[in-house]
């Protein structure tokens, strides 16, 4: 199986002329020749991840309009759409929109307006979905919940709250009222035991003046 795998992949490998006009896409993009790690790079892309000449183009046109021209970035991003199994430029588009999206809400549940995000609150945003694969409405939640606490936007705030729902094993909006109702009961009870401490030293404390 693995050789005809193999055999399949050269039939449908590109010719040279393909791979020099892909090499010359990438320099207009990247401002600049093309270094042998580089085309290695570029190489490595279509032999090891599978992608096509055209979800390589994708690739280096999406990062660079992103700011990011440098090579090793632009491999954790073909690493992380391989990884989601992403292999035409098409399925690229459509992750991309979608990520987009997501980035638009959470910051506009923040109030964050007129601005895109840093690289630290993408870095966060990425650690919300990806690391703890959370669905946007979980995320959207612990902004707002953020939001209502401490009465400004802080990823680092709203990263506690995503922490605790992890750790609880939280997954879902219905899991999340859950949690809020243990929660309740328990600050019911510590608030019932106080106040029956409270009247407990206050009865002693009159009892003694009695004495």
């Amino acid at each position: 199986t693995a050789n005809i795998q193999r055999k399949t992949k050269k039939t449908s490998s590109p010719n040279q002329e393909e791979l020099r006009q892909l090499y010359f896409v990438a320099e207009q993009y990247m401002g600049k020749p093309l270094t042998a790690t580089e085309i290695k790079k570029i190489n490595y892309f279509f032999d090891s991840l599978d992608f096509s000449i055209d979800l390589i183009e994708y690739l280096i046109e999406y990062c660079v309009e992103n700011g990011h021209r440098n090579m090793k970035y632009i491999e954790t991003v073909a690493l992380a759409w391989s990884d989601a199994g992403i292999q035409t430029a098409e399925a690229a588009k459509m992750n991309t929109v979608l990520y987009t999206k997501n980035v638009y809400s959470i910051l506009n549940a923040f109030g964050i307006k007129g601005r895109s995000a840093a690289p630290a609150e993408i870095t966060y945003i990425k650690k919300w979905s990806d690391e703890y694969g959370f669905s946007l409405d979980m995320i959207l939640d612990a902004c707002n919940r953020t939001i209502n606490t401490i009465h400004q936007p802080s990823f680092q705030y709203a990263d506690s709250i995503l922490q605790r729902w992890l750790k609880n094993g939280v997954k879902t909006l219905a899991d999340i009222k859950t949690l809020d109702a243990v929660h309740e009961t328990k600050a019911k009870e510590t608030a019932t035991s106080k106040t029956a401490t409270k009247n407990s030293f206050n009865n002693f404390s009159t009892q003694r003046e009695y004495d």
